[in-house]
């Protein structure tokens, strides 16, 4: 028996939360209405101690994808990229994928990395997800704002004259985003409870640039070839060029990718609701 004084105790039902799906996807809106304000906090805070002890500030954020396009720039001018690929300058061609690769890869990172990022907030309150899931959400957006600005300056660089259908590869570079980061909430809970995955997880680039046309166009009959044919990120990629400059791909699935990356974002963001009762005392300290 307890006195007055003694603090209250949270318990956790073994029992799903989804057994009683209308009172989840109630608690779930509520929760995600009030969460906004604590996750623009959040943001703001990871953002401060992402950059308050660089010289650049916030200009620091630019940094990686501007590298990636000054490289792909000055291999341009030592003619490392000499043929054409989709219609553009190889070294064009690969810059512009690298930089929606980025997009994909830091996206799920952020997204893999919830649980354990964010393991403070949720020792305190084993409820709260959909604040650090939005916060997540808005550094993913932020960069991917970024990442538009450098696109711009490359395709200025190279002289690319826009599609008229722009809007649509912005729309689709959010799919990309949206994809990753869906994915990488999928798999939160393993990456929490198994130290292992962030050493697999970390060969993720290597297995992208390879199955997805990042770099050049593989030959329709090769290995890659096919394995492009049936990668539906490649089909985005395609599809982003085609809006972004008239590149080969298909309109719709810059259109249709974005809403699918959605739909795998609110299962991403589900299991990660359901799994957090179970995964924070599990946490190792």
């Amino acid at each position: 028996m307890t006195s007055p004084a003694d603090p209250p105790v949270t318990s956790t039902a073994a029992r799903s939360r989804l057994t009683r799906p209308g009172r989840f996807l109630a608690d779930w809106w509520s929760d995600t209405v009030r969460a906004p304000r604590f996750a623009w906090q959040l943001f703001r805070r990871v953002l401060n101690l992402q950059f308050r002890h660089s010289s650049l500030g916030i200009l620091l954020a630019f940094l990686p994808a501007t590298i990636t396009a000054l490289v792909f720039a000055y291999a341009r001018r030592t003619h490392l990229f000499s043929d054409d690929s989709g219609g553009v300058n190889s070294a064009f061609y690969g810059g512009f994928g690298v930089l929606l690769a980025q997009a994909f890869v830091e996206a799920f990172n952020a997204g893999r990395r919830l649980f354990v990022a964010n393991q403070g907030i949720f020792r305190r309150n084993v409820t709260a997800i959909e604040g650090p899931l939005l916060a997540t959400l808005y550094e993913v957006l932020f960069h991917d704002a970024i990442r538009i600005i450098v696109m711009a300056g490359l395709m200025a660089a190279f002289r690319v004259v826009p599609s008229s259908a722009l809007p649509l590869a912005i729309w689709g570079l959010l799919g990309v985003s949206l994809a990753g980061l869906g994915i990488g909430f999928l798999l939160a809970t393993p990456n929490a409870l198994q130290p292992d995955l962030n050493a697999l997880a970390s060969g993720l680039p290597i297995v992208l640039f390879t199955v997805t046309p990042v770099f050049l166009i593989p030959p329709p009959g090769s290995l890659l070839g096919r394995l492009h044919a049936v990668n539906p990120l490649a089909w985005l990629f395609d599809g982003i060029r085609a809006a972004a400059y008239g590149g080969p791909g298909s309109l719709t699935v810059a259109a249709v990718g974005p809403l699918v990356a959605a739909s795998c974002l609110l299962a991403g963001w589900c299991l990660c609701r359901v799994a957090l009762p179970h995964i924070v005392e599990r946490l190792p300290g």
